[in-house]
């Protein structure tokens, strides 16, 4: 997928995102984007972050950063790496969030985030899966953006997934372990939640960092009917019965 650079000025592409482009959450064959950094006391969501460069709205873009809040922080030990999560928002749409540490004007350790945001139809579970396998973009197009962006077309990041999945499935097996310990607790108690801490250092069976999304996709793979039957969202998001540290 292409960076930042190549998707600014709506009207340099021949496009009029806002005015004939996807609805809010971006629909249909796009999805909009928002990214947000520190900017001191300015950010209006209450946590210093602003949505400095966005697809949609500004009063939108405002909107998902008070709602995504503590999300768009990292701190202790995971604030030195890059990590994605998964949520929706108040009126379902999906917000895949890719979170990168950085540093505020002042030097100090901060996150910067880049938000893709569609409906459930549009950022799929496996879809996302994929993206997190790897993240998409760069952290020096999302520290370098600012203003009016284009929506991204899911062509674009349906290709970027797809291509990762097969890779992600050979995998399946350096999980094992895990997988196997939470089937065996959903299935003694469907109703529990499961947390599992992921090693700096993969042990057999057992995912690193790097093979979160990989444990995901198993688990989703196993329990993605019963997730949709049950109404619970599918073990990407921070809210279900799952959560991967």
């Amino acid at each position: 997928m292409s960076d930042f650079g190549d998707r600014r000025s709506p009207a340099a592409h021949g496009e009029q995102a806002g005015v004939h482009g996807p609805g809010e959450g971006g629909t249909g064959g796009s999805v909009h984007q928002v990214v947000f950094r520190w900017d001191g006391n300015q950010g209006r969501q209450g946590t210093g972050m602003k949505a400095v460069a966005h697809s949609c709205s500004a009063g939108r873009a405002e909107e998902l950063g008070r709602e995504l809040g503590p999300l768009l922080w990292v701190s202790g030990t995971a604030a030195s790496r890059q990590s994605v999560v998964r949520t929706l928002s108040r009126d379902g749409d999906v917000m895949l969030v890719q979170r990168w540490p950085t540093t505020d004007r002042g030097g100090r350790p901060s996150t910067i985030s880049h938000v893709l945001i569609g409906d459930p139809g549009t950022l799929k579970t496996r879809q996302c899966l994929g993206l997190s396998y790897g993240g998409w973009g760069s952290r020096e197009s999302a520290e370098k953006a600012s203003g009016r962006q284009r929506v991204i077309e899911c062509a674009q990041l349906d290709a970027l997934a797809r291509k990762r999945l097969p890779a992600m499935l050979e995998l399946l097996p350096a999980v094992k372990r895990a997988l196997i310990l939470v089937a065996a607790e959903w299935l003694r108690d469907p109703a529990q939640r499961v947390s599992l801490l992921a090693e700096d250092k993969g042990q057999p069976g057992w995912p690193d960092q790097d093979a979160v999304p990989v444990a995901y996709l198993g688990l989703f793979l196993l329990f993605g009917p019963w997730l949709g039957r049950s109404g619970r969202s599918p073990p990407t998001t921070r809210w279900t019965p799952i959560s991967c540290v």
